[in-house]
């Protein structure tokens, strides 16, 4: 089907083609995003509110265990992707690599565009990479400690609060038995 929309694409001013659309009887969108967290208590329904700036997110999440049934850290959710005519195969990829506060994180999964970790942009790998992109703004030739726009939470975007006073971070279960806050304990340690 991709080889087909492909030809249609290049070939969409000759007569023969010209009132042709393809569409794919299948869901070409549909992903199993496996998520690797270094930070065990980041809770899914922050990576879920993250996730869904870029995809839709479907139901269930499922938390992989290695072999003596030690969860990992890393979790899958079932996906679409967005679509997006500007990108090389019509839908919106979410980052493979994110922040939230201090905790970093990754995302894998099937027919995942090269992702630059350096740039934060698709296309190529960091080895290759020449230019250097703010992870406060989000814009290229600067870094975080020279830039000069306000700071910006990285889990809703807001400019008006950062990750750990954000209202839209779930509190984790292990801080909700200890009678805690979220944005308390975040507040103690950073």
């Amino acid at each position: 089907v991709e080889i087909l929309r492909g030809l249609c694409r290049t070939n969409a001013s000759s007569p023969a083609l010209k009132d042709f659309h393809v569409e794919s009887m299948c869901r070409h969108n549909q992903r199993v995003l496996t998520v690797h967290m270094y930070n065990p208590w980041v809770s899914d329904e922050t990576l879920v509110h993250y996730l869904s700036r870029y995809v839709t997110m479907l139901p269930g999440t499922r938390k992989i265990k290695d072999a003596l049934g030690i969860w990992t850290g890393k979790r899958q959710f079932s996906v679409l992707l967005k679509e997006d005519k500007s990108s090389h195969d019509g839908y919106l990829h979410p980052p493979a690599s994110f922040w939230f506060g201090p905790d970093r994180g990754y995302i894998l999964y099937a027919g995942q565009p090269i992702y630059c970790r350096k740039c934060n942009t698709f296309g190529h790998l960091a080895e290759a990479c020449t230019q250097t992109r703010c992870r406060n703004c989000s814009t290229l030739g600067h870094t975080m400690k020279d830039c000069n726009a306000p700071k910006r939470c990285n889990l809703c975007g807001s400019e008006e609060h950062l990750f750990r006073h954000c209202p839209k971070n779930i509190p984790s279960y292990a801080n909700a038995v200890r009678g805690k806050n979220l944005r308390e304990g975040f507040n103690s340690r950073y």
